[in-house]
């Protein structure tokens, strides 16, 4: 719980950071777009803290602390499995398995991440994890919890991420991040994620964008959405995104950036 409570107040402190260009790249990403996405994820997990705080009232989750006279609270174990199946198909960048674990009018519009006009179905979801997968990200599970919420169940689970070839030049796992869903009848409801991107931000996406822009400008123009950091989702800017996510690992490990 201080971990979750932690995390919440350091996206809240987070939310009010500077946006920045290609003409400004010492300036944080674009303003309304993390703005957006740190709201998504800290909402999520508001909500998850506060059914934690409501059922945790009655009983404690270590059922080895639990006196053998109180009842103990369930853990959810159902609505994790959703939850990780989902996160497994994620991870494998295969769309149409991981929609099996939606619900049919389900919100996705946090999990997404973008402010551009983007479909918040399986062509939607498809076209991030091509983005992603050409960025080379992998994710690794590191934890779940479920709660019962009424007739939802929250579930939180955290994870840690490469991306642009960070593992093959001795970066990170980036830590900090959590998927945060709402489960109902076995499907997934609602989904989003918060990200701990300071670091990776940093080490990673700041140094390729600059490389980028001022290795190849033209690509950089369709790479991005105009004037911001934020990835264009086309088929020739995840093409570029795959080409030049080699490339930079290549320049970084001959000493060129």
């Amino acid at each position: 719980m201080a971990e979750l409570r932690t995390l919440v107040r350091e996206e809240m402190e987070g939310a009010g950071s500077p946006s920045y260009s290609f003409d400004d790249l010492g300036r944080r990403r674009d303003r309304k777009r993390r703005n957006q996405r740190i709201a998504a994820g800290v909402v999520g997990i508001a909500v998850f803290v506060a059914a934690v705080w409501i059922v945790t009232t009655a009983g404690s989750f270590d059922r080895t602390r639990t006196p053998a006279d109180q009842p103990t609270v369930n853990r959810d174990a159902a609505a994790e499995e959703v939850a990780l199946g989902f996160l497994d198909a994620y991870a494998a960048f295969d769309a149409q398995k991981a929609m099996t674990y939606v619900a049919d009018d389900a919100d996705l519009r946090s999990l997404l991440e973008v402010s551009q006009q983007f479909p918040t179905n399986t062509e939607g979801l498809s076209l991030k994890l091509s983005l992603e997968q050409a960025a080379g990200y992998e994710q690794t599970v590191t934890s779940c919890e479920a709660a019962p919420f009424g007739s939802e169940t929250s579930v939180v689970c955290d994870f840690v991420f490469h991306a642009l070839g960070s593992d093959q030049i001795g970066r990170g796992p980036f830590s900090g991040s959590s998927f945060v869903f709402t489960v109902r009848d076995g499907a997934i409801v609602r989904a989003g994620v918060a990200r701990n991107l300071a670091k990776f931000d940093r080490q990673m996406w700041e140094p390729f964008a600059e490389w980028v822009s001022s290795t190849y400008p033209k690509d950089a123009a369709v790479m991005y959405v105009d004037g911001t950091l934020e990835p264009r989702f086309s088929l020739e800017s995840i093409r570029l995104w795959e080409q030049h996510s080699r490339d930079y690992v290549k320049a970084v490990q001959q000493g060129t950036v």
